[in-house]
């Protein structure tokens, strides 16, 4: 799975960054809530999935440790990983259906 998906937030959330991320829809279907993610190349994990957008919460070591530092609001990104067995979200599994 890859795609290329947009920052559509950034703002700081006690002691990390949340980045809020819109992805294309045919990948969003495959990204779970506390599911891992690459996003530009960092494994990450999945906070919050909302339809096709999801976020990130990332520490300050992380922020320092990748590409991510520099990515604003309107930046585009590439999200996607390779799972074994990618299984798409279904409607109703805890309420986030695609």
């Amino acid at each position: 799975m890859d795609g290329v998906g947009k920052v559509v937030g950034r703002r700081e959330d006690a002691r990390s960054i949340r980045f809020d991320i819109e992805a294309p829809k045919a990948l969003a279907k495959y990204i779970a809530h506390k599911g891992s993610i690459c996003v530009d190349g960092a494994s990450l994990t999945v906070n919050g999935i909302d339809g096709n957008r999801f976020d990130l919460n990332i520490v300050p070591h992380t922020l320092q440790e990748t590409t991510l530092e520099g990515i604003q609001v309107g930046h585009e990104v590439n999200p996607g990983g390779r799972p074994d067995r990618p299984l798409p979200r279904t409607a109703g599994a805890r309420g986030e259906g695609v």
